[in-house]
């Protein structure tokens, strides 16, 4: 997992270099691709982790509608100007790619939930580490597989495998040094909370679902 995050960082440089939409570009023949092989995800997606098909096609079409939109989006990664209370000075603020950013998903929703966090890490020049969940390797695979027929360059991209429950190794505990720029992570409280303390002493930014369920109204009251 080391490796792969260190590789992903050379691989950022060129990738934020890229103009926002050439990379856009390669979101669109994502949309394509899973879109053309939809019902085969589909079908993996509910063997894989045992899903009713609709709920499995709803997942793929979940990816495909992420893409579609971030696409757009490529065109729009505005900078701002700020005005400046002093009359010589200039206020500007421009975007720039966190560079390295680590994913970490749960296998309840293999497509989907993962789409949220790399379609846009991507578009925005970022090369990303993905750790998917240990319940879905082959949607990972296939996933990767349609980032790579889709054109991403190498090392934009990368999934690595783990058994392990807490997979600290994207985070490089040796000496604290960071490797990652930013963790993205789906899961567990207990989880979540262990990861955030790594984050904290490598100041990585943690964007997290770690407390989420569905939630349902039982019963709803209202006096007037």
């Amino acid at each position: 997992m080391h490796a792969a995050c260190v590789a992903a960082r050379d691989a950022a440089r060129a990738w934020a270099r890229t103009p926002a939409p050439q990379r856009a570009e390669v979101l669109g023949r994502l949309v394509f691709i899973l879109t053309q092989d939809k019902e085969q995800l589909a079908r993996f997606v509910a063997r894989e982790v045992g899903k009713p098909l609709r709920e499995a096609r709803g997942s793929v079409q979940e990816a495909i509608d992420t893409a579609v939109f971030f696409q757009s989006e490529g065109r729009r990664l505005y900078g701002q100007t700020v005005p400046s209370e002093l009359a010589d000075k200039e206020l500007v603020h421009l975007s720039q790619a966190a560079r390295v950013v680590g994913v970490i998903t749960a296998g309840n929703f293999p497509l989907a939930v993962p789409s949220w966090k790399i379609i846009p890490a991507i578009l925005c020049g970022n090369a990303v580490v993905w750790k998917p969940s240990d319940d879905a390797p082959g949607c990972a695979a296939l996933f990767l597989r349609a980032w790579q027929r889709a054109g991403l360059p190498a090392g934009v991209l990368s999934v690595v495998h783990a058994r392990a429950k807490i997979p600290l190794g994207i985070l490089d505990r040796s000496g604290r040094s960071r490797i990652t720029d930013k963790i993205s992570f789906t899961g567990s409280t207990a989880v979540g909370r262990k990861i955030g303390e790594v984050c904290g002493a490598t100041c990585s930014s943690l964007p997290s679902s770690s407390w989420q369920k569905s939630l349902v109204i039982l019963a709803m009251r209202i006096w007037i």
